[in-house]
């Protein structure tokens, strides 16, 4: 928790706005602190926020703290102290979408065919453990990732980037996370709703959320999502896999 609680200074002093994200958002609102199988913190912000942080944050990997933006979509913050475990935050990016059901469907097609061109080797290991797709779109999955295994991955993470941040953005009334996993992808809300900001409680600190938290996490668990439900152990997998490559 004192790698978060750093993070929450570093981005008081910096003026940058985030919101806990995905399973720490839910833990934050529900439980006060970590859900069960959840052992990293999540993060989100607006691209512009983001590359203000991205500004200030070393990415050399050999320095304790360092920004790891060039090897996955899901942008990263790594803890590495000698002798100890490695830690990190998940960072991901709300970027615009246009207003018009049909260019936001498209833009989502093209992202998660971008998304299949950007894996790495570890990414593809852990998307290989999610039983989410499944069938024919797992095999164009396999097929793109092997064709774009000879390009460099950095420039692919950067085309991935540049295609979330400058393509069919409409007129930038609304947001959704670019970069998160496939099915989280079409989850759009106003802009309005990463614009206001509070604290809550998580473990034994207080953390940065949205006020518009439950706009958030009803598109991710639904209605009910404050009862707790049974998970299986494959984020535990995933988490171990990037932990392993971190």
């Amino acid at each position: 928790m004192s790698f978060v609680k750093e993070f929450d200074e570093f981005c008081k002093k910096n003026d940058i706005k985030y919101t806990l994200h995905g399973g720490s958002l839910l833990g934050a609102i529900r439980e006060k602190g970590f859900i069960p199988w959840d052992d990293d913190i999540d993060i989100g912000m607006t691209r512009e926020q983001y590359k203000r942080l991205e500004k200030l944050v070393s990415s050399d990997r050999d320095e304790e703290i360092y920004l790891d933006s060039k090897r996955d979509k899901i942008k990263k913050i790594w803890l590495n102290e000698e002798g100890k475990e490695k830690v990190w935050i998940d960072i991901f990016i709300y970027d615009y979408i246009s207003e018009k059901t049909f260019q936001q469907k498209q833009k989502i097609l093209l992202l998660k065919l971008l998304t299949a061109l950007s894996k790495s080797e570890t990414t593809m290991a852990a998307f290989r453990t999610n039983k989410r797709a499944k069938g024919f779109s797992r095999i164009v999955y396999e097929i793109l990732y092997f064709v774009s295994k000879p390009f460099p991955l950095e420039k692919r993470i950067k085309r991935f980037d540049k295609f979330c941040e400058f393509s069919l953005v409409g007129q930038k009334k609304l947001v959704h996370r670019a970069n998160d996993q496939l099915w989280a992808m079409p989850m759009i809300v106003p802009i309005e709703s990463l614009m206001e900001f509070t604290y809550v409680q998580f473990e034994d600190t207080k953390l940065m959320v949205t006020k518009d938290y439950n706009t958030i996490l009803t598109q991710l668990y639904g209605t009910s999502y404050m009862t707790p439900k049974k998970v299986s152990e494959k984020a535990q997998t995933v988490h171990d896999i990037t932990r392993q490559n971190g």
